[in-house]
């Protein structure tokens, strides 16, 4: 072999492109009240009070008014965008496309945002269903008095048994399933652990979140982590322009642009059907 044949070789890319491990968090539009915000910036989610009754003692006089309150929540969408060059030399240089690539990099991103921002939604609420990490008796990550806590809140405030979720860091959910009694057949008459996930387990219906550095994830304080339950009327989304990219080509770059843009925004409808729960994150 020649000495010299290090300087012909080439320097070649797998065509398989393999992108780095991240949250891909879609379905999250399915746990909350989501409306159509096409044409507006804001929009009013209605919300009307308890209406009581009164006993009919004196008769032949008016019927009294409930006086039911309607209290009415105003979401405002905020605006999301990202964007990434790729050069048009430089793509048709490599074996795999570039802008599919970034493309799909940018959709991920634009749906970690929605689920942040309905995680922001809850944490600017005044929450006053609160588990705290000691319920149990100790300081403890995820466990099923907790669950059981927020199911009894949730319940207690009148809050409808259906489409009820679960919103847990994973360092929570591993911890959980290390119950026999959450993960064991022994214990359940259904499988609580589908294909690696929790399903629904104490009338709630998990969602994972992993870590989201970029984003934020559910908020961490010290070992303090929060999570939240809720009941899907109780959170509103407003969704002005869904999760969208687009691949349009500059000629003054000679480069394609991919864009993906958002506009949303989320809130509390309902306190009362909202549960805040802290765990001890550093228990694993």
């Amino acid at each position: 072999m020649s000495l010299e044949l290090s300087k012909d070789a080439v320097t070649t890319f797998e065509s398989e492109v393999h992108h780095v491990f991240q949250a891909d968090v879609d379905g999250i539009k399915d746990r909350v009240r989501v409306k159509d915000g096409k044409g507006m910036k804001s929009k009013q989610f209605p919300v009307m009070g308890r209406t009581k009754t009164t006993e009919r003692t004196n008769f032949h006089t008016d019927i009294p008014a409930g006086n039911t309150k309607h209290d009415p929540v105003t979401i405002t969408v905020r605006n999301w965008t990202v964007a990434e060059y790729t050069d048009i030399f430089l793509n048709g240089q490599t074996n795999y496309d570039e802008r599919q690539e970034i493309a799909k990099s940018i959709s991920m991103a634009m749906i970690r945002r929605m689920l942040q921002i309905i995680i922001d939604a809850l944490g600017a609420a005044t929450i006053n269903n609160v588990v705290a990490k000691n319920v149990s008796g100790t300081n403890d990550n995820l466990n099923r008095k907790m669950l059981k806590e927020a199911m009894r809140l949730l319940s207690k405030s009148g809050v409808e048994k259906r489409d009820r979720t679960f919103l847990a860091h994973t360092n929570g959910v591993s911890y959980l399933t290390d119950d026999p009694r959450v993960g064991s057949s022994d214990y359940n008459t259904s499988n609580v652990i589908v294909n690696g996930q929790v399903g629904e387990l104490w009338g709630f219906r998990f969602f994972e979140v992993p870590d989201m550095p970029d984003e934020g994830g559910l908020p961490l304080s010290t070992n303090d982590r929060t999570n939240y339950a809720w009941q899907k009327m109780a959170v509103g989304l407003l969704v002005n322009l869904d999760p969208k990219v687009e691949v349009w080509y500059d000629g003054n770059k000679l480069a394609h642009k991919v864009t993906g843009f958002l506009s949303a925004n989320a809130g509390v409808i309902d306190a009362s059907g909202c549960v805040k729960v802290t765990t001890d994150d550093s228990i694993l």
